[in-house]
Order: structure tokens, then sequence, then C-alpha cells
């Protein structure tokens, strides 16, 4: 088996893939660092969720390690979407 230095671990409910895939839901990444899959230490999470809205809007959030980055909404009626960049707006 080939050795990465960083190992990505997807968690997906979709798709059961280590390639290029999407999502319907939420994907969750667990990023390891280290010299191998075996010889590796927890890096960071990151998250991407998408949730529709009563409204027929759909909201898309980016996480990492819990924390909101950045949040967009989009609305299929105008066809626009709107980003929130969460991490500007707190620093």
């Amino acid at each position: 088996m080939k050795q990465y230095k960083i190992w990505n671990v997807i968690n997906n409910p979709s798709y059961n893939t280590p390639k290029s895939f999407g999502a319907n839901e939420y994907c969750t990444t667990h990023i390891n660092v280290g010299t191998s899959s075996k010889n590796s230490f927890e890096f960071l999470t990151h998250e991407t969720k998408h949730t529709e809205n009563a409204d027929g809007t759909r909201t898309y959030e980016f996480l990492v390690d819990g924390k909101l980055i950045k949040s967009a909404t989009y609305n299929p009626k105008t066809k626009e979407c709107k980003t929130n960049d969460i991490e500007k707006a707190v620093a």
C-alpha cells in the first residue's frame, strides 16, 4: 500500500469511493497527518452540509472542527447564490 503524509478519512452517505464525488446532504472528512495511514495523527475535520429551507431556498455550510467558516444561500427561483464569509466577519 502506498504511504501518504496526509490521510483523508471521508464519511459520505451518498457514495463509498475514494475518488471525486458529490454529496446530497453532507460530507465529513477527517484529516490525519504523519508518515502513513497507520502512523498518523488527527489534524482537523471539515464538513460541508446542505439543507433545504421551508421557503424553497437551500443553505450550504462549511465547517472546520465544528466551527462555521462560510455559508451560502441559493435561491432556485432567482438562480442567485449569496455567500457569507463567517471567518472575515469574526476576525
